[in-house]
């Protein structure tokens, strides 16, 4: 089978959902590819992709994994974690990285909500990967909003809430009409759904 993902949802959902399988059925072969949301509807047309984790194009099957939201994050030493979380003027005034997939981006969804509120941050660093991004934090001064599950784990990071209102986002599992009722496409599914499951109960227990 072939899988799809961001690097992001790639540590999120791809990660621990595989390791759940090579439990179960440890004779499977997955290979997992970037993904190009540009091409994710003709690649369930042409058979080139099995499952999808992200947002969900018109006329394909989608589920929820979960929902997520965004955290600041900045190196556990950095000057400014001691007194996190940061107001919004001395949040702004601290250069930012952020993640642009196409590349060359320095304005995402924290500066349009900080527009609304007349405000700007100064974004110094534009990188196309999640996982190189948590990578600079940890060696430079930079400070970023991140998806919480990037950095669940903490090492090296102090995170807290952002001093601004920004929207979530969910994770959801697509498919194609063409493996949607197929038994076994849909066992394998059903163990993403119960890893799922499981987690989100134990994010419940520990929140």
């Amino acid at each position: 089978m072939t899988v799809a993902a961001t690097d992001y949802a790639l540590q999120a959902v791809v990660v621990p959902f595989l390791a759940e399988l090579r439990r179960r059925a440890p004779r499977i072969r997955v290979a997992v590819r970037p993904a190009d949301n540009g091409r994710v509807q003709a690649q369930f047309e042409n058979g080139d992709l099995d499952d999808y984790a992200g947002e969900a194009p018109p006329d394909l099957h989608d589920r929820c994994l979960f929902d997520e939201r965004y955290i600041c994050a900045l190196r556990a030493d950095h000057p400014d974690a001691a007194t996190a979380p940061l107001t919004i003027d001395r949040f702004c005034a601290l250069d930012h990285a952020l993640v642009s997939y196409g590349g060359q981006q320095f304005w995402g969804a924290t500066d349009d909500a900080l527009a609304k509120l007349g405000r700007e941050r100064r974004v110094v660093l534009s990188v196309t990967s999640f996982l190189a991004l948590a990578e600079v934090l940890r060696m430079t001064d930079l400070i970023a909003v991140v998806p919480r599950r990037l950095v669940a784990d903490g090492d090296g990071l102090a995170m807290f809430e952002p001093p601004v209102n920004l929207p979530g986002l969910s994770k959801l599992a697509v498919w194609h009409e063409r493996t949607h009722r197929d038994p076994g496409h849909r066992w394998v599914r059903s163990i993403l759904f119960e890893t799922y499951g499981a987690l989100e109960a134990n994010d419940s227990s520990l929140a």
